[in-house]
């Protein structure tokens, strides 16, 4: 009864999935399409304070086209990828490129709260940064997620049991990093009011809890 049972409902389920995981590609990829339009379009929106953002819409862009297309590529042929049986070249590359991109979004989003922190707290000095710390920022964070996603395709394939704990704690520290910053900056908003006059001060304050809300 119950494999009756299963064989009813399993392949309906796998059928709704399939679409919910085909959605979320398509509007993930369509929005931040637009915004990299937007973005390229008008010159006034690249300068400092949105070089992580665009690059964000860019990690985000590459999830939506290249990571959701592999993880359809892996949900109709499973037996591409042979967890636990030992390394691959051509098995680690594709888990490596599967991983990179969402890696590279989350990645992102601690740098962003990291630079609104700073931004916040020391906002005469952060007004000096150069725009060679941004790209430097930038190149490192692709580099950091590029190194992340080799270490998360080694253990799926050699040890598969350890990649829901690596997941979890990469995921747990980020929405730490993520909490602690933006809480930091509400209360030094609140706590510290600055004079109407301070025009780039209070853009970067208002630009940081813009991104406070969106995060969220």
């Amino acid at each position: 009864m119950t494999n009756e049972t299963d064989e009813v409902f399993f392949p309906q389920e796998g059928t709704i999935w399939l679409g919910v995981v085909i959605t979320e590609c398509i509007v993930i990829f369509i929005i931040n399409a637009y915004a990299a339009f937007a973005f390229a379009r008008n010159h006034h929106l690249r300068k400092r304070t949105t070089y992580l953002i665009i690059n964000l819409t860019v990690a985000d862009l590459l999830v939506g086209a290249v990571a959701g297309t592999l993880c359809l590529y892996l949900f109709y042929y499973p037996e591409e990828i042979r967890s636990g049986i030992g390394f691959s070249w051509r098995e680690f590359i594709i888990l490596t490129f599967n991983n990179v991109f969402p890696l590279a979004s989350q990645t992102n989003l601690s740098l962003i709260s990291l630079e609104r922190l700073h931004a916040t707290l020391y906002p005469f000095r952060h007004c000096l940064i150069e725009k060679w710390v941004y790209f430097r920022i930038i190149i490192g964070s692709w580099l950091i997620a590029l190194l992340l996603s080799s270490v998360m395709a080694f253990l799926q394939l050699c040890v598969p049991e350890a990649i829901p704990y690596a997941w979890a704690s990469y995921c747990f520290l980020t929405l730490l990093l993520l909490t602690i910053s933006y809480t930091i900056i509400n209360f030094s908003v609140k706590r510290n009011p600055l004079p109407h006059h301070s025009g780039s001060v209070v853009s970067d304050r208002k630009l940081s809890l813009t991104l406070l809300i969106v995060t969220v």
